[in-house]
């Protein structure tokens, strides 16, 4: 493993394993139902295991994508990767950003990128075969004070 990618372990996965926090989970094809309204959704290329999250509500879903979208142009270019994913072909390949932009699209689904600077959320429309987000209002981060 490049150095790096070490480093970014130590950062980001070997607190929370070392906290009693990290709890492998096998998430099928379809998602795997962590709690009423919490859905592990498979989102392969990032990492071994990526997933994005899906959380119900009474009258709203949202997706949290995790780092299986890191940019939003990787909405109107499903097939750009990230410097930082660690398969970045299997992404590509099966289609990870697209299948997960498809099952959003269209609906009042709040799709909440991890990484996008402002706006970080919003719904996703299908426009001429490329995703576009639709601001969500209210969901700005207000300026911190000075």
């Amino acid at each position: 493993m490049p150095p790096h990618r070490r480093q970014m372990f130590r950062d980001s996965v070997h607190p929370v394993r070392d906290s009693g926090q990290y709890v492998p989970v096998d998430v099928p094809d379809h998602g795997h139902e962590m709690a009423d309204g919490v859905r592990l959704v498979p989102a392969p290329g990032h990492t071994p295991g990526q997933v994005a999250v899906e959380v119900r509500g009474t009258d709203r879903t949202a997706l949290i994508t995790g780092d299986s979208i890191h940019h939003p142009v990787q909405l109107s270019h499903p097939h750009l990767t990230s410097c930082v994913d660690t398969d970045a072909q299997q992404a590509v390949r099966t289609r990870t950003r697209t299948r997960l932009l498809n099952h959003v699209a269209g609906t009042d689904t709040l799709l909440l990128g991890t990484h996008f600077p402002q706006p970080t959320a919003g719904t996703v429309r299908s426009d001429r075969g490329r995703f576009r987000l639709r601001p969500e209002p209210g969901t700005e981060i207000p300026p911190t004070a000075a």
